[in-house]
């Protein structure tokens, strides 16, 4: 969807791009915890959220996965300041770098992008 709306957007001479997300240190789960309160879940549900907070522990065990909300600014800065920026960004080349990978060749989505627009936009 993302490279559809961005093939029209070339036609405008306008990017968008989108920062891939990497655990970041927030004091929102802090927050959504202490107003939780885990009588009113039911069993199944309490499960799927152990499962999933232990998953998700073992990225936060390991500092060079999570970021700062400056590290975070910084790569939107980057986005923001480029003369012709990529359809994506690793904010955190550290986090999950195989299965990023798997997921795209081209890690950028240029190629993508140009596919389309070749297929469907060249005059």
């Amino acid at each position: 969807m993302l490279e559809w709306s961005d093939v029209h957007l070339l036609k405008f001479t306008a990017r968008q791009s989108l920062p891939w997300k990497a655990p970041l240190v927030t004091s929102i789960k802090d927050n959504i915890l202490s107003e939780l309160d885990p009588s009113t879940v039911d069993q199944k549900t309490r499960l799927i959220r152990k499962r999933v907070e232990s998953r998700a522990g073992q990225d936060w065990a390991q500092p060079e996965k999570v970021l700062s909300a400056e590290q975070v600014a910084e790569v939107v800065m980057e986005v923001i300041l480029s003369e012709n920026p990529n359809l994506r960004y690793q904010t955190n080349k550290q986090y999950c770098p195989d299965e990023i990978a798997a997921k795209l060749a081209d890690i950028t989505g240029n190629k993508s992008v140009d596919i389309i627009a070749k297929r469907f936009c060249a005059e």
